[in-house]
C-alpha cells in the first residue's frame, strides 16, 4: 500500500520536534487560560455557614450555641497544634 509522498521529505527528529512544540503550545495554553480564569475558592467560614444556618431556621438557638462552642475548642487545638505553624 502506497500512502504517497506524506512526509517523506522531513527526517525522523522534525517530527519529534513537531510533536513537541505541540505539546508545549498546547500547554502554555492551558497555562494561559488558567491564570487568566481562576477558579473561586469558598471563603465562607464554619461560623458564618453556622449563623446562615440559624437566620434559615434549620438549627435552633441552643444548637448554634454548643457547634459554636464546639467550633472554638477545636479551633483553638488547631491553633495550639505543633504541625499548624
Amino acid at each position: 500500500m502506497n500512502w504517497g509522498d506524506w512526509g517523506g521529505d522531513w527526517p525522523h527528529g522534525a517530527w519529534g520536534f513537531m510533536m513537541l512544540s505541540w505539546v508545549i503550545i498546547v500547554g502554555l495554553a492551558v497555562w494561559g487560560l488558567t491564570r487568566l480564569f481562576p477558579r473561586r475558592k469558598s471563603q465562607t467560614s464554619a461560623m458564618e455557614l453556622l449563623d446562615a444556618r440559624r437566620a434559615r431556621g434549620e438549627i435552633s438557638a441552643e444548637e448554634r450555641r454548643k457547634i459554636r462552642a464546639e467550633l472554638s475548642r477545636s479551633d483553638k487545638h488547631n491553633k495550639n497544634a505543633k504541625w499548624r505553624d
